[in-house]
């Protein structure tokens, strides 16, 4: 390939991916509005008990982004998921609430802004210093999780501890069988700052 081939390629390439890119994003779009039909409409106890249950064994999407995408769809027009994405309209949403205050912050914004620079730019709109709150959900989640790591690690000790104590019972019978007093002594020793 010579290198005019290759920019051909290049533009080829780089024009599918941000055409696909726009497909993905308009359809987690179209499945934020049909959640949300299937959710007011209750349609999901033709087959589940739960919605909850039902993004889990139907449509095999997380309770997460299923949220994320219906509350999104739910106050976001295409043209705005498309510009903006899942994600920052979902911190737009979180900070702003009012519709009439996300509308004018998101004339102010351009298209493809990063995450970061959205959050200070959202920062100077609401007129805070320092950084941007987090919301309730977001605050669960991370209690939750260290919830989950506190019990991780304290389940994780125990059965450490327990194998630390087996190993040091069976050296010190081992040491006990040899005659050797001086192991005995130290593997006694673990045994106590062990237990």
């Amino acid at each position: 390939m010579n290198i005019e081939q290759k920019e051909e390629r290049y533009r080829i390439l780089i024009d599918r991916i941000l055409q696909n890119k726009g497909k993905v994003t308009s359809g987690l779009y179209d499945i934020g509005l049909d959640l949300k039909e299937i959710k007011e409409r209750e349609l999901y106890l033709l087959e589940f008990r739960y919605f909850n249950e039902f993004l889990e064994k139907r449509v095999e999407i997380n309770r997460r982004t299923a949220y994320r995408c219906i509350s999104v769809a739910s106050t976001f027009t295409l043209r705005d998921f498309l510009k903006f994405g899942l994600k920052k309209l979902d911190i737009i949403k979180s900070e702003l609430k009012e519709p009439e205050k996300m509308k004018e912050f998101m004339k102010s914004v351009t298209r493809g802004i990063h995450t970061q620079e959205l959050t200070q730019k959202l920062r100077r709109f609401k007129g805070q210093i320092g950084s941007i709150e987090h919301s309730d959900d977001t605050k669960l989640t991370l209690i939750r999780q260290f919830e989950t790591l506190k019990a991780w690690q304290l389940e994780t000790f125990n059965d450490l501890k327990e194998s630390w104590i087996k190993w040091i019972e069976k050296a010190f019978q081992m040491a006990e069988n040899s005659g050797l007093e001086t192991f005995k002594k130290e593997a006694s020793e673990l045994l106590k700052k062990v237990s």
